[in-house]
């Protein structure tokens, strides 16, 4: 599976903080996916599947 990571770098610079102690990236991404009021499928689209994403959100898959 293929995951784009400048798309995720991005996603988290656009958050307008660092990430608190115990956060974790999964979090970020989803909050983040949220914000811009999207779907798993419009955040994985292009990017990797929605099944990858949601594991990701609920960190099942560490991606780096």
């Amino acid at each position: 599976m293929y995951i784009n990571i400048h798309n995720v770098k991005h996603q988290i610079g656009l958050r307008k903080h660092l990430p608190e102690d115990g956060e974790d990236i999964g979090s970020m991404i989803r909050h983040q996916r949220r914000k811009m009021n999207l779907t798993l499928e419009e955040g994985a689209e292009g990017n990797c599947s929605v099944s990858y994403l949601s594991k990701v959100e609920n960190n099942q898959i560490i991606s780096c």
